[in-house]
């Protein structure tokens, strides 16, 4: 007969088995890129938004060094430390092929 105050099997091994999460987000392919190739990235004039098919890796990338550079106590971008923004910046035109006149034609129209 079995013993019933004896755990059942299926129940041991699902407390042996730790569940699976999702680790940080890296941007490996992007951050660790050893061949030195950049991403062009592109901007609408008008909106100065990034537009064209590597939109999407920028924007990710931008999320990225936001969250591992600057304190979650920061409550807006006019309270991060200018060398904050500068190592950012760097970072970003190390992985990124940037058309700086019209990212600057939008800075300077718009501000």
């Amino acid at each position: 007969m079995d013993d019933v105050s004896a755990p059942s099997r299926s129940r041991l091994d699902s407390q042996s088995t730790k569940k699976k999460v999702r680790g940080p987000t890296l941007m490996k392919k992007l951050a660790l890129s050893t061949d030195g190739q950049r991403i062009p990235i592109e901007f609408d004039q008008s909106t100065g938004k990034s537009i064209g098919e590597n939109k999407t890796k920028f924007k990710s990338y931008l999320g990225f060094l936001g969250r591992s550079k600057i304190s979650i106590l920061i409550e807006d971008w006019d309270s991060v430390d200018a060398n904050v923004k500068d190592e950012i910046w760097t970072e970003i035109l190390v992985i990124v092929i940037i058309f700086v006149n019209v990212v600057l034609n939008y800075i300077i129209v718009n501000h």
